[in-house]
């Protein structure tokens, strides 16, 4: 009885032991996304898959409003920004490394952008 026990709990912390090593393994991060520009845009993700593209849902941002979103891994995003008006101003990739990011949206003279924000800088990119 006393041997049955002693094996059992030494199963369970081995298993505990590999459960926390494989968590500390794996590699996740925060991607968020400001929007310091002034006016409301709507950023939409684009995944080609199996040749056919397809748009995720436009989320819309209000000036200065921000979305967190969780990458469970490092990637690629292809994204695009519209204006309220459905008018797309900028489309290109978007690097999600495995770290916590944060993206700013802003405008310029007939244009907007998205960029990343250095973690050291605390004002937005303008």
């Amino acid at each position: 009885m006393l041997h049955s026990f002693i094996s059992c709990r030494l199963s369970s912390l081995g298993i505990l032991a590999v459960l926390s090593i494989a968590a500390g393994r794996a590699e996740a991060a925060w991607l968020t996304v400001t929007n310091h520009s002034r006016q409301t845009v709507m950023v939409q993700e684009v995944v080609t898959l199996k040749g056919r593209v397809k748009r995720g849902k436009p989320v819309s941002f209000l000036r200065g409003e921000s979305m967190r979103e969780f990458v469970p891994h490092a990637t690629t995003k292809l994204i695009e920004v519209f204006d309220s008006r459905a008018k797309l101003h900028c489309s290109g990739p978007m690097r999600c490394l495995e770290m916590n990011q944060v993206f700013s949206i802003t405008s310029g003279i007939q244009q907007v952008k998205i960029a990343p924000v250095s973690p050291l800088s605390e004002t937005p990119p303008r």
